[in-house]
């Protein structure tokens, strides 16, 4: 499920003299066609096949040689744009500042033809705990928006899953629990409100950054152990048996 963040702290920042407009990039690969219209009355196009009559959907006449762009190529053209905006943008103060020296990725995407932005990203900040949304629009300006962590925070990702199952299966070895032969799992965990309290923008996610961590054999059977990892501070809030 793709989360749309909250309206945040938004700033602009200035253009970025490295990155090229999609645009262009598109002009470039796409052979572009003109038309004029002759003192006759009619159109005349140059470079544009004629529409086979009849057909639908619309076929080009006189085609020999027609030919689809492989969808690996497409992709590695997407992956190149986006490459290159994070490379610009992790060298940027502004940003590097924003996200802070322990910080990670979660989303990355290409911009679309209909887009308002080149490329994407979101990113947490563990020592601040917020979330940063930064685009890299059309014009090659960069734009970002913060939440603080109880505003919005991104689903977890694979390096934060193996991360909490480790520091919450080192405080179960410490207290002496064997969880030989179970099987770890996490996800980005939710605060339970306290009696009739309502959830608000302001509450709906904790403070810091928390896994919830289970323990099970697999195969659909229940969990035996649960616990609450803090990633923000590296250390177990809570753990213990699930009865």
């Amino acid at each position: 499920m793709t989360e749309n963040p909250p309206k945040g702290r938004c700033s602009h920042l200035s253009a970025w003299p490295m990155m090229v407009s999609l645009s262009v990039l598109l002009l470039a690969g796409c052979g572009g066609s003109t038309s004029d219209s002759a003192s006759d009355g009619h159109s005349h196009s140059h470079g544009v096949s004629d529409i086979v009559p009849g057909v639908w959907p619309p076929q080009l006449a006189d085609i020999s040689n027609e030919r689809s762009i492989a969808l690996p190529v497409r992709n590695r053209g997407a992956d190149a744009v986006v490459a290159s905006a994070r490379s610009s943008l992790l060298n940027n103060p502004n940003i590097q500042s924003l996200l802070g020296s322990r910080y990670a990725e979660f989303e990355s995407t290409a911009g679309g033809l209909k887009d308002d932005f080149v490329a994407r990203f979101v990113f947490y900040n563990y020592l601040d705990n917020t979330t940063i949304d930064v685009s890299f629009t059309s014009d090659a300006s960069i734009e970002h928006e913060v939440f603080p962590a109880q505003q919005y925070q991104p689903s977890e990702n694979t390096n934060e899953i193996e991360q909490a199952i480790n520091i919450a299966a080192a405080q179960f070895e410490s207290d002496n629990i064997n969880l030989a032969g179970l099987t770890g799992t996490a996800m980005l965990a939710f605060p339970a409100l306290a009696g009739q309290q309502a959830v608000t923008t302001d509450n709906q996610y904790y403070a810091e950054r928390v896994l919830y961590v289970t323990f099970g054999a697999g195969d659909g059977a229940e969990p035996q152990y649960r616990a609450l990892v803090n990633l923000s501070q590296q250390n177990v809030i809570s753990s213990g048996e699930i009865l």
